[in-house]
């Protein structure tokens, strides 16, 4: 030990190099025993040597190397703990604790000796250090000492929850809630618990428990337990002043921080229950507004600022008083903000209009506010005081006319909302909000008002009678419909007028007859224009769905031409060969598809399929076939079936015109298709062809 006073004593990695023999091939062998190593761990080797090997590790110098030495109170912790599978428990006091800690921390352990068993702690010397943390906890000591284990979320869950095959819905409150998850998550379930639902997630056991009630205490000597029992006892009847741990006062607090029972409080004292209804009583003058039980406060707020604004203002609804009545063009935009929005446990709403908004802020910011009040309320915020002069400027520049250069000035008038146009063509019925643009029109919204998506749907379904109710002023759309293929919107409208929707899908109501065509799930305009050409074509065509047809002349422009013409068509084809194209499958369309170059591959395969209720059938042969396709459509998989089961057909209908010639396919080698049970039709037709060739042989002169 002498000898290395003077100077640094040497590593463990050294030691452990000049003892350790290793081999080429990353492992390391011990020189005094047969201890080998694969992937050589200097740790492991050095607990090995000590632990086996402990003379030689003597004069090799491993008890005078330098390494880390666990701190005496370490050692010190241990010997009043206990370690089993479970993790590492308390034990300074006898069996009766139940603290245990998964991760040994000394720390943890020598606060919890101080706080729960100051007496035991005293004694053995854990109030000795002079540089001591000690925590005073809020909660009785009883709860301090058995600590309970976290709670099995995943289990509580359950009782809470709704499920079925679309989605998992929250259901832990007695009113309805919207919030739902398509994919199960935990962790948002429980953070949705606190945060919309706190009262009932205190009362199931989800709210978090003991961090907002703890504070440290920093003290220079050691204290006697006992005495730290009775500051505990007396600091929880004490209640702490805010301004000394640096905390906002009411008055600096932002909306978002003051007490949320304030507005509940004050709707109740000025309304009056009748049974389950609630009428609002705050002013002497006689109201018939009223709510059903379970309202929500929000509503009679902007019922008591918009029509009774002075006793509104007498009772403190609208937010921060101000001692000072200051006209609108002194006050501060933060005063203006406060007085027309509400606060509440969700959030900070926006309160400025009669109608209800969905804005609303988590962390109240005026600026944000005061941008949307503008934006979406432009006429309310230029009465309300949200637009000065410095910023009238911006607005009247898209007002000037020729009189304003001639020193005459045009009064500004206040451009009306996106919103506030679309509410004047919607209506609320009992279920949903329904388009009244036209008379018509059956566009729903069920859960909740999206001005955005009626303005979308006025623009792409009614854009003749959106151009006249001034949707297209601003100019959004204008590229989208003189970019649009002729005919397409009104196509659009066509089509809903002559279908029908219900629980299944979509329906064909254009014939006087019912027909069976229907779509179950993806609604498309599209398929129907193409059904009502193949299978309605006399209504389709007195309907108006052949107009685009009948401009490239592709088409009779009468019934009876275009009956008469079907007709010579169907003769010339059944006067025909065999080998002949039009024999194979004599329903196809006139124009031949090898003659027409630019047809798509997608647009040839709708001419010979047919959609019906189990899905898509193939009709490209004569011969009845079994091909089904449901659920997704896709026509890559239909124009490799038609090449592979029916390839003479196939090749007839154009369906090989990318392929080279040398690739002909093998029409005897490619029957795919083997139908399980025998058809009723294959049977009669294999018995009538053997009828035949029976005929022929009994009667060889004929």
């Amino acid at each position: 030990m002498d000898k290395n006073r003077g100077g640094k004593r040497p590593k463990i990695t050294q030691l452990i190099a000049k003892v350790v023999s290793l081999d080429g091939f990353g492992g390391a062998r011990c020189p005094w025993c047969p201890y080998h190593q694969e992937l050589f761990l200097m740790y492991n080797f050095h607990r090995h040597i000590m632990a086996k090997h402990p003379a030689e590790a003597a004069e090799a110098g491993f008890a005078d190397c330098r390494r880390y030495r666990a701190p005496q109170y370490i050692q010190k912790v241990r010997q009043h703990t206990e370690t089993d599978e479970s993790g590492t428990r308390c034990r300074i006091a006898g069996l009766d604790c139940e603290y245990v800690q998964s991760t040994f921390r000394p720390g943890n352990f020598q606060r919890h000796f101080r706080n729960v068993h100051p007496k035991e702690a005293k004694q053995h010397g854990y109030f000795d250090d002079t540089s001591i943390t000690i925590v005073k906890s809020e909660f009785g000591k009883p709860d301090a000492g058995n600590q309970p284990k976290r709670p099995d979320y995943g289990e509580m869950i359950e009782k809470h929850i709704m499920r079925d095959n679309l989605a998992i819905y929250c259901r832990i409150s007695a009113d309805y809630c919207r919030f739902r998850q398509f994919k199960f998550d935990l962790a948002s379930f429980v953070r949705h618990f606190r945060k919309d639902h706190p009262q009932e997630a205190r009362a199931k056991g989800f709210a978090k428990v003991g961090q907002a009630g703890r504070k440290k205490i920093k003290k220079e000597a050691p204290v006697d337990p006992l005495a730290i029992k009775e500051e505990v006892e007396d600091d929880e009847e004490e209640q702490s002043d805010g301004a000394d741990w640096g905390l906002l006062t009411p008055d600096e607090a932002t909306p978002s921080m003051r007490p949320l029972t304030s507005i509940h409080e004050l709707v109740e004292k000025n309304t009056l229950r009748v049974k389950t209804d609630v009428f609002c009583k705050i002013s002497a003058e006689h109201c018939d507004y009223n709510r059903s039980e379970g309202f929500d406060s929000k509503d009679f707020v902007r019922h008591f600022r918009f029509k009774h604004p002075d006793e509104a203002r007498e009772k403190g609804f609208f937010g921060e008083e101000n001692e000072e009545q200051l006209p609108l063009e002194r006050k501060s935009f933060r005063c203006l903000v406060m007085e027309n929005v509400l606060v509440d446990e969700k959030g900070i709403h926006c309160m400025i209009s009669e109608t209800a908004c969905p804005l609303f802020q988590i962390a109240f910011n005026v600026g944000n506010f005061v941008r949307h009040f503008r934006n979406e309320h432009a006429q309310l915020a230029e009465e309300k005081g949200f637009v000065r002069r410095k910023f009238l400027k911006k607005y009247r520049k898209r007002k000037r006319t020729a009189a304003e250069e001639t020193s005459e000035r045009v009064p500004y008038v206040a451009p009306i909302s996106r919103r506030e146009l679309v509410e004047k063509y919607v209506e609320k019925t009992e279920t949903g909000i329904q388009c009244k643009l036209t008379d018509y029109c059956k566009h729903v919204q069920v859960k909740e008002f999206r001005y955005n998506n009626f303005y979308r749907h006025f623009i792409s379904t009614h854009p003749v009678e959106a151009k006249a109710a001034g949707f297209f002023d601003d100019g959004r759309y204008l590229n989208y419909v003189a970019t649009a293929k002729p005919g397409k919107l009104l196509y659009t409208q066509l089509v809903k007028k002559w279908t029908e929707r219900d629980d299944i899908g979509t329906h064909c109501r254009i014939a006087s007859s019912k027909c069976r065509y229907v779509q179950r799930y993806n609604y498309c305009s599209g398929n129907f224009v193409r059904h009502f050409r193949i299978e309605h074509p006399k209504e389709a065509r007195k309907y108006g769905f052949f107009r685009d047809q009948d401009s490239d002349n592709e088409a009779p422009e009468t019934e009876s031409e275009a009956e008469s013409f079907a007709n010579e068509v169907k003769m010339e084809s059944f006067s025909l060969e065999g080998n002949e194209p039009d024999s194979i499958c004599p329903d196809a369309p006139q124009d031949h598809p090898l003659q027409r170059k630019n047809i798509t591959f997608k647009e040839l395969v709708m001419d010979y399929i047919s959609s019906e209720g189990d899905g898509v059938h193939c009709r490209i042969a004569q011969r009845p076939c079994r091909y089904v396709q449901k659920g997704t459509f896709s026509y890559h998989n239909v124009v490799s079936h038609f090449r592979t089961a029916h390839p003479t057909e196939a090749r007839a209908a154009g369906f090989f015109r990318n392929l080279a010639a040398a690739s002909e396919p093998d029409l005897e080698s490619v029957e795919r298709i083997i139908p399980d049970e025998p058809d009723a039709r294959d049977e009669t037709m294999e018995s009538f062809t053997r009828e035949e060739s029976q005929l022929e042989i009994t009667c060889p002169d004929t």
